[in-house]
């Protein structure tokens, strides 16, 4: 039977039912709501996709979205998923029988991390908004969600077997990052994550990451006018670690919580120009 493909601006939302096949419906190219119409419960089997620029996709509960060898997804719009605890969105691989046996293999093949590239979110995708979702067996490349200067806010999500770390900022990200979890990654759980982005982050956890179950701190400056405050919620167990200077500058101020624990890499300090408060009590101690 010759495989039909879904390009973004070809195929209506409607006509999407009469792709769907035992091998789930193929994705490709750009997406969008006003082009190809939001992403419905079912399975799906992408190669690389995208949501351009100025655009918005939908993606609702119980869908599952399984990559290709080597693709990824590029977020340059709006990407609203909207799973549920008990029904969650689901970004996998190919050979991940989730949903069913997409790629007709029966169990000879088991899902491994690297086998696709991850979910990238760029400059222009700050209203993303990615809640109960399952990310895993990524990381090809990039890590499980990487974020170039985007504060997308991700809410419930688990990233899972990942060839590189769960999160990576890089650049000015300043995400919203609540009740997450990253499991068995082969870098960091939350990396690259500047300063001044830790009271976005409340509720995080992991576990068997191979580099640290941590947020990791790589950019430690706190510039003049600026003010944060920085509590145990903002880490993992209560802890953050830097793998860089803290440096507040005059007029900066940061304010440290009590039961916070920071813990610097060799040769990394606190260097303070401006304010720091850190008042613990007895009972944190």
């Amino acid at each position: 039977m010759r495989r039909h493909t879904l390009h973004a601006g070809l195929i209506p939302a409607a006509a999407l039912v009469s792709l769907a096949s035992a091998q789930g419906v193929p994705l490709t190219g750009m997406l969008s709501d006003s082009t190809t119409g939001p992403l419905t419960a079912g399975v799906y089997v992408a190669n690389t996709i995208s949501v351009p620029a100025g655009e918005t996709l939908t993606v609702d509960a119980g869908v599952v979205i399984k990559f290709e060898f080597d693709t990824r997804f590029d977020v340059e719009g709006t990407l609203l998923v909207d799973g549920t605890p008990g029904n969650p969105v689901i970004f996998t691989e190919t050979r991940d029988d989730v949903g069913g046996d997409t790629n007709g293999d029966g169990s000879f093949t088991a899902p491994a991390a690297g086998w696709w590239r991850g979910l990238r979110f760029v400059d222009g995708s700050d209203a993303s908004v990615v809640r109960n979702a399952v990310i895993r067996y990524g990381g090809r490349f990039i890590d499980g969600v990487q974020l170039s200067s985007s504060d997308a806010t991700f809410e419930g999500v688990s990233v899972t077997d990942i060839e590189g770390s769960g999160f990576d900022l890089e650049g000015t990200s300043f995400p919203a990052l609540t009740g997450c979890r990253v499991e068995r990654c082969t870098g960091q759980a939350f990396d690259g994550v500047q300063v001044t982005a830790l009271p976005g982050f409340s509720a995080l956890s992991g576990a068997n990451n191979t580099l640290g179950t941590r947020v990791r701190v790589t950019g430690g400056a706190v510039a003049p006018g600026q003010s944060i405050s920085i509590g145990p919620d903002n880490g993992v167990d209560g802890s953050i670690f830097f793998d860089a200077n803290l440096l507040i500058a005059d007029g900066g101020t940061v304010e440290v919580t009590p039961g916070t624990v920071l813990k610097f890499d060799f040769d990394q300090r606190a260097e303070v120009d401006g304010t720091l408060r850190a008042l613990g009590d007895r009972k944190s101690v």
